[in-house]
């Protein structure tokens, strides 16, 4: 037993090691476009076969897509998993988790990627699950989670996600480092 617990940890010890290398790598945001992240409470489920998710913002009243995602639920044996996030788009690219424990044992989430757009006008956030086959933009599809941006901080837009059905059930957060545009005057 104090083995099995021993290798997963390890596992989770080299995710969290994983991430921290990324994070040093990007850096802060000094030009060019938007750092999305966003963290997922572990009942966001995994994407079901043939469907995807799609991540918008509302741009001076108009959808933007930012990503289109998927999560899956991978298996690290005895009875560990974690759900993944990976870019639809280039499978082998990997975002973050939904649900993953840190070597001290804390619960932990955390999708990071960049959008070339700066979102400085955006106002809203919100996510829906599409069929992979229909091409279609995100206007009329249901909404899984959605929240208002606020600004916290000069560059920064962040919210609070939670289901349109009801507000009080919170999903994740969400949070728009936006291009920092004192260095261009």
């Amino acid at each position: 037993m104090v083995g099995s617990t021993c290798s997963i940890r390890a596992v989770f010890r080299g995710l969290f090691l994983l991430a921290t290398a990324l994070f040093l790598v990007t850096g802060c945001q000094s030009g060019g476009g938007t750092i999305v992240t966003m963290t997922l409470n572990p009942v966001v489920s995994q994407t079901d076969v043939g469907t995807h998710y799609e991540i918008f913002a509302v741009v001076d009243a108009q959808p933007t897509l930012l990503r289109r995602l998927e999560i899956k639920q991978i298996d690290f044996g005895e009875g560990t998993t974690i759900k993944v996030v990976r870019d639809f788009d280039k499978p082998e690219l990997e975002l973050g988790v939904v649900d993953g424990v840190d070597p001290f044992g804390r619960f932990i989430s955390g999708v990071r990627f960049r959008v070339s757009d700066n979102l400085r006008g955006a106002t809203e956030l919100y996510m829906v699950k599409k069929p992979n086959v229909d091409g279609s933009a995100g206007t009329n599809e249901e909404v899984l989670m959605d929240c208002i941006l606020e600004e916290r901080s000069l560059d920064i837009l962040s919210c609070t996600l939670a289901s349109p059905l009801d507000k009080q059930f919170v999903l994740g957060t969400a949070s728009l480092v936006l291009p920092d545009e004192s260095w261009t005057n």
